[in-house]
């Protein structure tokens, strides 16, 4: 009977073990290189932006990054969030004033309607993008956020 208790015993603390070392790997599991937008047009924080701004340019900072339905969200203080996607190319040349973009990042434009003036809207992102390879594949949610105000 020892014997049978003790084997018994073994294997659940095995078992255990084994269960919490995937749990923590699961956990810890993070992209090397979390996928976020960051905007050139408008400035962050910018006010006085046309509130028919021809699109909203976005530096992404992994060009090579697999994107899963993205779409910018503008939530404006009251009344419904406007959202467009899928992202597209800038325009060329970028509308001014304009942040610099950072090396080796891509720029995207979202074709956006006609915003209303005067107010204030805060930047957010629906979709993810998606790692393949590497130490943590998987699919994580977008990061992103700003504001600025229409004239």
């Amino acid at each position: 009977m020892r014997l049978s208790v003790a084997a018994l015993l073994a294997g659940t603390v095995v078992a255990l073990s084994v269960s919490a070392c995937t749990m923590s790997r699961i956990a810890a599991c993070t992209p090397v290189q979390e996928l976020t937008f960051s905007l050139v047009y408008p400035i962050d924080f910018a006010t006085a932006v046309p509130d028919a701004p021809a699109s909203i340019v976005f530096q992404q900072n992994d060009p090579a990054a697999v994107l899963n339905g993205a779409r910018l969200v503008l939530t404006p203080p009251s009344g419904p969030a406007v959202m467009s996607g899928p992202p597209g190319s800038a325009p060329s040349p970028l509308p001014t004033p304009h942040a610099s973009p950072a090396p080796g990042t891509k720029l995207v434009g979202f074709v956006v309607p006609t915003l209303s003036s005067g107010t204030n809207y805060s930047v957010s992102f629906k979709g993810t993008y998606t790692v393949t390879g590497g130490f943590c594949p998987g699919t994580f949610p977008i990061s992103s956020s700003g504001s600025f105000t229409t004239q």
